[in-house]
């Protein structure tokens, strides 16, 4: 009975858990095709260079990556992302299964080649609401070196980061999100009691038809 008792204190500590990830853009991310589907494949500056629309994708989060002029964003070297063209940039960041929002943590914008270049952030919800931004009016200046920016935003129905002005001279890296899982608590000591009994109860059972 005791063994079952950790068991099931462990079980629901682990549910209430937030789960946290970091997008690094590293490896055999990219796709076979402009839209970002297909097999994953890896990643050059000329032709594979669309981020796969299932990269970074988790049991309770769904990654998605688009711009402006239609199909995936840009992967450039090392491990950064673009919107080709100056469009916009669009990585959405959707909650599922039993998540019930997801918090934006922090990322880094990272100048191409160390210009000095300025671009718009903005991050909004799962609806579109402007939630945070580098500033509506004037840009952000970046340059010569990655800048790491952390607006620690929650959103019940997911994150959209928004980047455009400048987009194919800076791009995102390390992006930090958190998965928000429902809390679950450690059940109270009667509630352990009852599955005392109907552990006790079982083993009893299984005896008996061994006899």
């Amino acid at each position: 009975m005791k063994n079952l008792i950790i068991i099931t204190a462990i079980t629901f500590a682990l549910r209430g858990s937030s789960q946290a990830a970091v997008l690094t853009f590293a490896g055999n991310i990219c796709a076979e095709n402009a839209g970002g589907g297909g097999a994953f494949v890896a990643c050059d500056d000329i032709d594979n260079n669309r981020i796969n629309q299932g990269y970074g994708d988790t049991l309770f989060a769904n990654v998605s990556y688009g711009r402006g002029s239609g199909g995936s964003i840009n992967f450039t070297s090392p491990g950064v992302v673009i919107a080709e063209d100056d469009s916009d940039g669009i990585i959405s960041i959707m909650p599922l299964g039993e998540a019930t929002g997801i918090r934006l943590n922090s990322f880094s914008v990272v100048p191409y080649l160390g210009l000095n270049v300025e671009m718009v952030i903005q991050v909004r919800s799962g609806a579109g609401t402007l939630l945070w931004t580098t500033g509506p009016d004037e840009p952000l200046a970046i340059g010569p070196n990655a800048v790491t920016l952390t607006p620690n935003i929650s959103s019940a129905d997911g994150i959209q980061i928004r980047f455009f002005y400048s987009s194919f001279d800076a791009g995102l890296d390390n992006i930090n999100f958190t998965e928000i899982l429902p809390e679950a608590g450690i059940p109270e000591p009667s509630t352990f009691g009852m599955f005392g009994i109907a552990g006790t109860g079982l083993l009893l059972a299984l005896r008996r038809r061994q006899s």
